[in-house]
């Protein structure tokens, strides 16, 4: 006999199933697939709970992998699936069953997610309601210390990290930016309230701007230093 296998399907408008502990040859095996389920909601905006014509929908799960004491859980994102519909309304398909985080997004709002969510075997998750809050845009200019352009330097959204009490950065596009060749930028997908930006250039100083963003933000100009230079040399000890 061979070695245990496990046999994946995959087949147009059914959930995809594995079927695991087969020990070849195997025969009149039987597998029985379900009908995909589908995701279906609406999205609108928070304030005047209209609907929002352009969004995106992304439906994404949690795996494990690794074995023994090594297990790890991770969540795998879907693809972002654009909508356009004028009363806000999303269909996903082929969508497997069991636990999905669904995320909702919009061009000048906060993305919004509804986690552990469960899509039942055969059947559809249906009436989902996105509410989308309004984000706020930082745009300026970076400079450097004689007052010309700053090209390449990184912006980028700093948050407090409460897993570990120090600083981490916000991932993803949202939060943040590189400036162009004038020197200009803009952060979009931001908090309203007090944000602080940290602005990085590998030949320059770095530097974290405190910014009270509770309506769009133009205009704002920032200056990188150089880091000063202690001139010196190295000696090496002679042995003996």
């Amino acid at each position: 006999p061979g070695e245990p296998v496990t046999l994946s399907l995959d087949a147009d408008g059914y959930a995809s199933s594995e079927k695991g502990g087969l020990t070849p040859p195997v025969e009149d095996l039987i597998i029985t697939l379900a009908p995909a389920s589908k995701v279906m909601g609406k999205v609108q905006d928070i304030e005047s709970r209209q609907p929002i014509v352009d969004f995106s929908v992304a439906v994404s799960r949690a795996r494990s992998a690794g074995g023994g004491g090594g297990m790890m859980s991770f969540r795998m994102a879907g693809p972002q699936t654009p909508f356009h519909d004028e009363d806000g309304l999303f269909t996903v398909e082929e969508i497997d069953p069991g636990k999905v985080s669904v995320t909702a997004s919009a061009p000048g709002y906060k993305d919004a997610t509804l986690a552990d969510l469960e899509v039942p075997e055969g059947a559809n998750l249906e009436g989902l309601v996105f509410t989308l809050e309004r984000a706020v845009m930082v745009s300026g200019v970076v400079i450097d210390d004689r007052g010309r352009p700053l090209a390449g330097a990184a912006v980028e959204k700093k948050e407090a990290g409460p897993e570990f009490g120090g600083v981490r950065f916000n991932s993803g596009s949202a939060g943040t930016a590189v400036t162009d060749g004038d020197g200009r930028f803009a952060v979009m997908g931001l908090d309203r309230g007090t944000v602080t930006l940290s602005f990085t250039h590998p030949d320059f100083e770095p530097h974290d701007e405190e910014i009270n963003a509770t309506r769009d933000v133009e205009g704002l100009k920032v200056s990188l230093s150089r880091g000063g230079t202690i001139p010196g040399m190295v000696l090496r000890e002679e042995a003996g």
